[in-house]
């Protein structure tokens, strides 16, 4: 039940929000995708190192 509940809640919050809202966290999660991805390399580089 507490899962149902948190999944109306994220719905309803989705409908709510404006396409701008919608792509401002798609580039905010794919700057932190690439931040990953630096990061995961210089460790890689720290380890072969």
């Amino acid at each position: 039940m507490l899962f149902y509940n948190d999944f109306l809640e994220l719905q309803n919050r989705y409908q709510k929000e404006t396409s701008e809202q919608r792509q401002s966290e798609k580039n905010w999660i794919e700057n932190q995708y690439q931040e990953l991805i630096q990061i995961q390399k210089g460790i890689e580089v720290i380890l072969k190192g």
